[in-house]
């Protein structure tokens, strides 16, 4: 019964999001087609940028790392729009009206179950031509799984993977509350989810506050981590990856140049 019960509980959260992110899919498009006809309307971008933000952000709280890799190339762009680094163009206005389907197929993907060559083919050549919108002539990489970007350990000295933190690298302090798991967080999606503004170089699991076996409550959630993130991103970017999380997670964030005694 307790699988059937699993079961049922990630089928609930997983028609849950897709109700939100269709609702956000339909705001998107709402926004883009007042885009076409007023480029100018400041307050429309920010309604455009926040539907792909919320998009992004509980798609990466489940996991669905197609959906996240896709929104983040669109947000960019949006960003770029808000700030003022870019104006709004045909090409851009149609480009990202080109994004609305394709998120709409990855959501069917999620709905489904199955992907589709087809959808990841046609998400890659667009992201590329929304990245050349910005003036990115590259494609930018892909961030690593969190496998390979570090090994999680416990009771020892900071873990390294692809490669040793180094200065220019964040230093982030995360204590979960308590309730965080009984709340429907999961941790490890916030860990994920991090390979959108950089690339996690080392985790330091505490394991002081975990208890004994045999007084160990498996629905209290003990998760206390420090690790290393290297990322070109800004503070505020990076603790927007964790603004779900607000109420269930004490964060402190280090900036590279942070002095030793922070």
């Amino acid at each position: 019964m307790k699988r059937e019960d699993d079961d049922a509980i990630i089928a609930a959260a997983r028609e849950g999001f897709l109700d939100e992110a269709r609702d956000m899919l339909a705001q998107f498009e709402q926004s883009l087609l007042v885009m076409e006809s007023d480029p100018a309307d400041r307050e429309n971008l920010n309604a455009a940028f926040r539907a792909a933000h919320t998009i992004k952000g509980t798609a990466g709280l489940f996991g669905f790392d197609a959906v996240v890799a896709f929104t983040h190339e669109a947000e960019t762009l949006l960003e770029a729009l808000r700030s003022g680094t870019q104006s709004v163009t045909e090409p851009i206005a149609a480009a990202l009206l080109e994004s609305r389907d394709q998120l709409g197929a990855l959501l069917d993907e999620v709905a489904s179950g199955h992907q589709d060559p087809a959808v990841a083919e046609r998400g890659q050549v667009l992201a590329a031509r929304l990245r050349q919108l910005q003036g990115k002539a590259e494609a930018a990489p892909s961030a690593p799984p969190l496998t390979a970007a570090a090994t999680l350990v416990t009771g020892g000295a900071i873990a390294t993977g692809s490669a040793a933190a180094t200065d220019g690298c964040w230093h982030l302090s995360l204590r979960f509350g308590g309730d965080a798991l009984r709340n429907g967080l999961d941790p490890l999606a916030f860990l994920r989810y991090l390979g959108s503004v950089g690339e996690v170089r080392a985790i330091h699991l505490l394991e002081d506050g975990v208890p004994l076996l045999d007084a160990l409550d498996a629905e209290h959630c003990h998760i206390a981590l420090e690790l290393r993130l290297a990322s070109q991103a800004s503070r505020e970017a990076i603790a927007a990856v964790f603004e779900f999380a607000s109420d269930d997670l004490d964060l402190v964030i280090l900036a590279p140049d942070a002095a030793a005694p922070d």
